[in-house]
């Protein structure tokens, strides 16, 4: 019983302590042959999260500014970035030669 008070103690402390939200979410990711870059939502900014491509936090809570001097081929890649939706979602995308019933 005693074990059973302590594992709920260690959890509910480990719940305040981490206070269970993150201060935004992430966007998407850019994945290169070096880099990995993610892009999140803070307070309706975009920050970056730097990685190698092993997925090392390399730098973290970049603007756009810091990304572009620290990083200027990817600052380069986000200004030329096009994003689309792949889905299958209510337009019914179809890939060639995919029957959809």
């Amino acid at each position: 019983m005693k074990i059973l008070c302590l594992t709920v103690l260690l959890v509910l402390l480990s719940v305040f302590a981490y206070g269970g939200e993150q201060p935004g979410h992430v966007v998407g990711n850019l994945k290169t042959t070096t880099h990995i870059l993610e892009i999140w939502s803070v307070d309706k900014q975009a920050m970056y999260v730097v990685r190698d491509k092993n997925g090392k936090v390399l730098t973290e809570k970049l603007s756009e500014t810091a990304l572009a001097k620290s990083y200027p081929h990817l600052s380069e890649l986000m200004k030329r970035g096009l994003a689309d939706d792949a889905s299958l979602g209510p337009t019914l995308q179809q890939a060639p030669g995919v029957l959809i019933e």
